[in-house]
Parts: C-alpha cells; structure tokens; sequence
C-alpha cells in the first residue's frame, strides 16, 4: 500500500473528545471552531461507492478556547445517509456512483426529475446565522454549530428550483450577499444566478442564462462588478440525465474542440456583458477574482482536460499501480472588456489545488498570498504531500511538508488584531503515513513554519472543503 492509500479508508467511529494533547503553542487569540467536510464512509452493508467524491459525508469540528483544541464528529444524517442505513444499499445517484436498479423501476421514474445524490459531503457555510453542509445539490442541510446534529433542510421563503446548484457560495462582503448558480435541467435548459440578501432567507434571481448543453460548473467567481461563470468543455444532453442508467458525472463528455467560455454578468442589471473563450481547460476551484480599470482578473488551477475526474475513481486511488495524478497549473486570465480579449500566463511554477486566501481579501486587487495543497515530486507518489503559501506578485512559494504526510485544504485565519494580509495562523489535517495517524497543525501563516500539533483519533479520510468561524458568529442559538 502506497502511504497515502491509509486517507482513502473509511471511517466509521464518531468522537467526542474534550482536550487534544497539544505538542507546541496555539495562540491565545484563536476563539472560535475550524470544522471540516468530506467523504468518510466509502462502503455499505450491500455496495460500494465508486469514487473518492461519492463517500457518505462527515464533519469534523475543532474548538479553540483558551489555547486549547477539542475535537467532535459526526455523520451529516442526510437522506443517502439514512437510506444507506435503512436499506443497506445505495439509493440516491452519487457524482460517479449510480444506485443499482430494475428497468422497470427505472422506466417507472423516467419522467421524473432525476434522483440526484442527497449526500452534502463537500462543504460547510454560514448562510445568514446557519451553518449548512452542502454538496451540489439544492438542498441546504442544516448543522446544529454545538452539536454537528443534523437538522432538516434550510427553508427558503423565496426559492429557486433547480436540480442542482454549485457547492461554493460567495459571500459578497460590500453588498452583504451570498451569491450562487443553481442548474435547471430540461427541454431549455439554463444558469440560474442568484443572490441572498444578509438577514433574509430569499433567493433572488439575478440573471438566467439560456444553454443547450449545459458545462460541468463547481465553482464560479464575481468581483466588485461582475458575476463570471466559467463554462468548460465537459458537457452534457439534459435528456442524457433521464434515459442513461448511468452516473451523474459520466454523463458529460469532454468536447476537445470546444473552448473555455467566460460569461460576464453585470451584478446590478443582471446583463451579460460579453461571453469571451479561450484555450479549453478544466478546473474545480477558483483562487481569486478581482476587477481593475476596464479588466477582470481571474486566478485558478487548471488542468489540459478531464483525466483528474478518472484518477479519482476508488479502484485507481487504491490500487498498487495507481495511475498518477494529474497536476493543475496556476493561471492568471486576464479579460479586457474594451476589447474582449483575454490573455493567461502561469502565476506560479509550483503545483496548487484547493486553494484558500484571507477571506477579507475576496475580490480585492490588493491580495498577495494564496494557501493550498500541492505535491512534491521526491516521493513515490504524487499525491497532496506538501502545503504551500503562494505570492501572487512574485511568484515565490513557501513549503510546508514531512516525509510521507499528506494534507488537507488549509485554512488561514487573521489574527484579529491584524496588521498586514498574512497575519494569521494556517490550519490544516495532516495524515502520517508512516504512524497511520492524522493531525491538527498549526503554522504561522508569516512564515509557514509549524507552532503547534495535536494528534487525532485514528485516520481522518482525505476531505474537502472547511471554514472558520469565529465564535459570536451564530448569534441566534
């Protein structure tokens, strides 16, 4: 077994423990929880799931208080989760694992709207005073922020029904909005963009945008002015969703001879101000975004094309003769609206993927530095064995790694007494291969050298996505 095989083992035990020991110092300032989503159970009673992004979803939480960390988990008792549970098979259609079923029961709910996953496992948000786990799906999975409870689903007074939306909201802080991009499915199919007002549970449309084949989206970015989504190549037949017995994402294909599209959308009016394409790519996350003068800038990790979907699958992941990842570039687009062109060039020689910024920096022309995972190439394998504190200005990098460890998506989090962008702590989980045991460090984000550790309970599965949140932050509970 190649080391970083131990995060791709389920987990299937929920902790509650009171005190971590703690090797080194945490500061005193950090008052608040870092909670984590992701897949931790891979396996049913009577199937199994297929890929890394399919697994049944657990959050972990860790509590700062008094420069001590507790730590809780717990399964997001979702519809999947529950069904799994009941039935011992899977029962809801996963990103790439389809719930096996007769032709006839599949004849009977052809013209039904299709059963996508009910398995928030990618995300965790704070949607006006509630914290919600979300994966791709419109469904808002409602998280007790003391107990990890699950708690029914967020109910809009204003809703927008879709099939599905994108894991990543935005949260605007100039205008006091959470944006997102939910998906209809159909006969006319189209992007729905919309925005939540603070202190609302109201989805007000902003634009809708007619397409024919719609893109594989999970992420889309805005500036002060704009909404821009960003339409890949790998594309799908709405009526492909109905008829195929087949999983949700092999069902979009990857268009070679398609170019990327950047859609621009004005956030007052809701026009689009110009549909502008380039070289095709395919990417996941978004790192920044920003508008200077008449252009818009647009900092991501791309791939040439759609093999990083494949890697993921379980059976490669696990096996011996794993095929090695493929790794992402990190690009700068520039858009000139003027002119409609765009240009790009590589910000970064190093290898950057699930990316994360001082959140007060979202949508600023004045950011500076990035955290993410990224792989160094002296090992026996290539995947996330390394984190990384990037400059966008510069180019240069800072690397935090030890010999067969691997990491999860940092966090940064400010000092709350900040005096300048990087002031602040990056936490992360941490897996040791060679010890099969996972970690909560903690490094100085100036720097990027490690200040303190606290050793888990067992392996904690390779994840997604996590926030930060301060601890007056849910004043309503």
């Amino acid at each position: 077994m190649n080391f970083y095989q131990k995060g791709f083992q389920s987990l299937d035990k929920e902790f509650d423990i009171v005190s971590l020991s703690i090797k080194g110092e945490v500061p005193k300032w950090l008052d608040g929880f870092f909670i984590r989503n992701g897949p931790a159970q891979f396996e049913t009673e009577k199937n199994n799931f297929l890929h890394w992004f399919d697994g049944l979803g657990m959050l972990h939480k860790f509590n700062f208080e008094n420069s001590k960390i507790s730590y809780k988990n717990r399964f997001i008792e979702s519809r999947g989760y529950l069904a799994e549970k009941a039935t011992g098979k899977i029962e809801y259609n996963e990103f790439a694992t389809a719930p096996k079923q007769s032709l006839i029961k599949h004849l009977l709910t052809l013209f039904s709207n299709p059963k996508f996953s009910q398995n928030p496992n990618i995300t965790i948000q704070n949607i006006n005073n509630n914290l919600i786990a979300l994966s791709e799906t419109p469904e808002y999975v409602k998280i007790n922020h003391k107990t990890l409870k699950t708690e029914g689903f967020l109910n809009f007074s204003k809703d927008i029904k879709s099939e599905l939306e994108l894991a990543h909201t935005i949260y605007d802080r100039k205008e006091n909005m959470t944006y997102n991009v939910a998906l209809k499915f159909g006969v006319k199919s189209s992007y729905l963009v919309y925005k939540i007002p603070k202190n609302t549970l109201e989805k007000i449309l902003v634009s809708k945008i007619p397409v024919k084949k719609p893109a594989y989206m999970h992420s889309f970015c805005i500036t002060e002015k704009y909404v821009i989504l960003i339409e890949q190549p790998l594309r799908v037949n709405p009526l492909a969703l109905k008829l195929r017995r087949k999983p949700f994402i092999t069902n979009y294909k990857w268009k070679n001879y398609k170019a990327a599209v950047f859609i621009i959308i004005d956030k007052k009016t809701g026009s689009i101000i110009d549909r502008i394409t380039t070289n095709s790519f395919l990417f996941f996350h978004i790192v920044n975004s920003f508008d200077k003068n008449d252009s818009i800038f647009i900092d991501m990790p791309v791939y040439n094309n759609n093999e990083i979907i494949d890697a993921f699958y379980l059976n490669n992941l696990r096996s011996e003769n794993s095929t090695l990842i493929p790794t992402p570039i990190l690009n700068r687009y520039e858009i000139n609206l003027e002119t409609s062109a765009i240009s790009y060039n590589k910000i970064n020689s190093g290898i950057i993927e699930l990316p994360t910024i001082n959140k007060s920096y979202t949508s600023s022309k004045n950011y500076t530095y990035g955290y993410g995972v990224s792989v160094r190439k002296n090992q026996n394998d290539n995947f996330f064995n390394s984190l990384a504190k990037f400059n966008v200005k510069t180019g240069v990098s800072l690397y935090y790694n030890k010999e067969h460890c691997y990491y999860q998506e940092p966090m940064f989090v400010p000092n709350p007494n900040q005096k300048h962008e990087d002031d602040g702590v990056v936490m992360c989980i941490e897996l040791n291969g060679i010890k099969s045991k996972s970690y909560i460090i903690l490094l100085d984000a100036s720097g990027f050298k490690e200040i303190a550790r606290a050793e888990l309970p067992g392996i904690i599965p390779f994840g997604f996505h996590g926030n930060w949140f301060n601890r007056d932050e849910f004043t309503s509970s």
